[in-house]
């Protein structure tokens, strides 16, 4: 939308305090016969004062500004039943308690910018995965990858690189793949994916197996913490696993110490 532009004489008698979207706009400010020139856009509305001599400020006077928090996406009640059936179909109609708290975990979870169906569905791939029999496992997912969603990050890209790290531990590891999934949160530097980091604890998770958890733990921190500004995170995996095929897959600790030393 364009801006629109027009001059009026308007009088004002006395403003104090007048608060628009939490911010103090004018305050204590006497004048009369102000000729002012009002803009209007999509964004903002600003008054600008034309005339040098009065007491209002020549900065532009700041009066609207859009919520980027509104939530557009307010799920209608057939969308929460509808919610509510595909949850139900997932956790079998016996289920009842874990089909309730499945739905308000995935309500209470739901960000502006999102759908309810979009979350449930997200919610869903973690039950298929674990199973309709661990819901405490699935639920516990779910709250991590939730409580660890960086600013803009899909929901749903999250969730995937989630799957990848339970798809490799084991289906029996949760919190093996829960505990891999804060660490490398923790470690994501800016302008890092979450799918590129994953891929680096991957390969250190298939080079010292499924059942060595702590090793691969151990060897995405050592390497984490020796990063310089700038460096590549992959070649420095790469380089690490260099070292740890000649010292033996049995002796990361060894490796560890060798590469703290480059």
């Amino acid at each position: 939308m364009s801006g629109i532009s027009f001059n009026k004489n308007i009088n004002i008698d006395k403003i104090e305090n007048n608060k628009i979207e939490n911010k103090t706009v004018i305050n204590n400010i006497n004048v009369v016969n102000v000729t002012v020139n009002v803009n209007i856009s999509a964004d903002q509305v600003k008054i600008i004062n034309n005339n040098q001599d009065s007491k209002i400020p020549t900065k532009p006077i700041e009066m609207f500004e859009p919520n980027n928090k509104i939530d557009y996406n307010q799920p209608s009640k057939q969308e929460v039943a509808e919610v509510f059936q595909m949850i139900s179909n997932a956790e079998g109609y016996s289920n009842t308690s874990d089909i309730k708290s499945g739905l308000e975990l995935v309500k209470n979870s739901r960000r502006p910018d999102e759908t309810l169906t979009s979350v449930a569905k997200n919610y869903l791939s973690l039950i298929n995965a674990e199973g309709y029999s661990s819901t405490t496992d699935v639920q516990d997912d779910f709250r991590l990858i939730n409580n660890n969603l960086k600013p803009g990050e899909s929901r749903t890209e999250a969730t995937k690189n989630f799957l990848s790290l339970l798809n490799a531990e084991g289906y029996s590891s949760s919190s093996d793949a829960q505990n891999g999934f804060k660490l490398i949160s923790d470690s994501m530097r800016h302008g890092e994916s979450r799918t590129d980091v994953t891929q680096s604890y991957l390969k250190l998770l298939n080079a010292e197996g499924y059942s060595s958890s702590s090793d691969v733990q151990e060897d995405f921190r050592v390497i984490n913490n020796s990063l310089q500004p700038g460096e590549n995170r992959a070649e420095a995996t790469k380089m690490f696993l260099g070292i740890l095929n000649n010292t033996g897959y049995s002796n990361s600790s060894k490796a560890q110490e060798i590469y703290k030393q480059l």
